[in-house]
């Protein structure tokens, strides 16, 4: 029963993975918000939160964006209060 559960919150946290990255795609295209370079592959590709979950950022599109998993990697949990409040702004 244990297992059950946990595959359907799996599947359910895919599902809201791929809707998040579609409609960013629908938003800015597919251009990696940290380095403004095209994301060639969907599978190179990872949601960036602009306000990092670490520091209280939650999953939702105003604070999400799209980005290469290496550029989001080596921006790691840094976070731009000013930045944050200016695209929130947009």
């Amino acid at each position: 029963m244990k297992r059950q559960k946990l595959s359907k919150a799996l599947r359910k946290h895919q599902k809201t993975k791929h809707f998040i990255k579609s409609q960013l795609i629908n938003k800015n295209g597919a251009v990696c918000a940290i380095c403004g370079q095209p994301i060639k592959d969907m599978k190179d590709c990872t949601i960036d939160h602009i306000r990092p979950i670490s520091k209280g950022g939650l999953t939702i599109i105003e604070n999400c964006q799209l980005s290469h998993k290496k550029c989001n990697q080596a921006k790691g949990s840094y976070w731009d209060d000013k930045e944050y409040e200016e695209e929130l702004n947009r």
